[in-house]
Formats: C-alpha cells, structure tokens, sequence
C-alpha cells in the first residue's frame, strides 16, 4: 500500500514538477489528466467497493426500466415476484433479439414475471415477458467512487489515499501524449507495470465477481477435444 497520500492539489503539483514544464497547453490539461487517470485506473482495479445498492421502479404492461443517471454498470437486477409468492427472481441478461421474441407484439406481448434483461439505451433497459404488476427491481450498480476535483482541491480519493503512487504513475500514462520527448516516460510506464500487479494482488478479495459467475456457474470445466460443447447453460 502506498504511503502517499495525494490532494487534487498536491497531484496536479507533482504531475507538472516531474517533466519541469510550465508548457501552458500541460497545465491547462491537468485536470483532465488526473480525472481520465483515475477513471482508467479505477477499471483497472474493478473493485467491488466502488458498487453500491439502487432500485427502479416496475411498471405494469411496461417492458422498460429506467436506469439511475450516475451509475456506470449494473451487476444484479432483482426483485420479489407477487406471482411467486414473493420468492426473489434474478433476472438474466440476454440478447435483445430474446427479449423481441419473449415479449411476442406489441398488440399483444407476453405478460407475467419478468426473468430477462437487455441493454436499450443510456437511459433503459427492456425487460421480458412485459410484467403484469407494478413493483421496485432491486440494482446491484458500479458508480465511479469520488474522485480527486479541482473543486475540492485539498480533498482527497480511496485510490488517492491507497495507491497514490500508482494513481500517479497512471496520471503520468495519460500525461504521455505531452511528455512524448521526455526519456523517462518509458522508466514510468515501466514502474507502472511493475506495481499494477502487486496492487491488484493486494485488492484481490475486493475484486468484483460478475453477476454471471454467480447466477450461471460459470466455473465450469473445459471439454477436452474429444469431447462435444458442454451443454448450453
């Protein structure tokens, strides 16, 4: 774990005294550098701390769900289905083309408890068969943590405070397109992939486990070559 504990402050400092420049066009840049840094760090350790618990609402003869406007992925999507008894149906995520099919006309669409799930747009999903009640689908949803901000410029981040010395490194990965005449971009690219994997070892048991692996069994043996496909899950 890094004992750097770095500000929006004190990164921008140290990202502009390392290639000693007071290029403008660098400077002026630094806020996006520091937030594309950490943002691609930030998927690169895929931690599970970064999601959170959110809820949708679920409209009677209504296939869309709306999405929360700050949510990056949603890992989980269920709810307690009044046609069951209230048991919790997990919902699956599929091919639209299963949904249309699912869902039969629009005229005339399949009606019950939803099971499947596709992505619609920024703002929905479309879910299948089209739900017969009215109820809250329960989200298990990725947001982007907070992050270092020039609003906040003494304010610190999980990363900033944890790893600071990789999140600069990996400021510096995203400052490259400026420092390109500078030699020791290459010792800090190789620093960077010398430590990455020791950090992520450290976080292994925050990683996220995708849904799928959960729901599906997805740690399934491979078939030798003699063998036929394993049987559709």
């Amino acid at each position: 774990m890094s004992g750097l504990i770095y500000t929006y402050e004190t990164m921008a400092a140290a990202l502009q005294q390392w290639p000693e420049t007071d290029d403008p066009e660098f400077i002026a840049a630094l806020p996006n550098i520091i937030t594309e840094g950490e943002q691609q760090l930030i998927r690169l350790f895929g931690l599970q701390i970064f999601e959170s618990t959110d809820a949708t609402g679920i409209t009677e003869n209504s296939n869309q769900l709306e999405k929360p406007l700050d949510m990056i992925t949603v890992e989980e999507m269920y709810y307690d289905d009044p046609n069951n008894n209230f048991i919790t149906q997990q919902m699956i995520k599929m091919h639209p083309d299963w949904i249309r099919a699912v869902n039969g006309s629009a005229t005339n669409p399949n009606t019950g408890s939803p099971k499947y799930f596709c992505e619609s747009d920024t703002l929905t999903w479309n879910i299948a068969p089209v739900p017969n009640f009215t109820g809250t689908m329960t989200l298990q949803v990725v947001r982007r943590p907070d992050m270092l901000s020039a609003d906040l410029p003494t304010g610190t981040s999980w990363l900033a405070a944890k790893y600071g010395d990789i999140l600069f490194l990996q400021c510096l990965m995203v400052a490259e397109r400026f420092l390109k005449n500078d030699d020791r971009w290459a010792v800090a690219k190789r620093e960077f992939d010398i430590q990455l994997p020791g950090a992520k070892t450290e976080t292994s048991k925050l990683r996220r486990v995708m849904s799928e692996d959960h729901i599906m069994n997805r740690d399934i043996q491979r078939p030798s070559n003699a063998e036929g496909p394993p049987n559709s899950l």
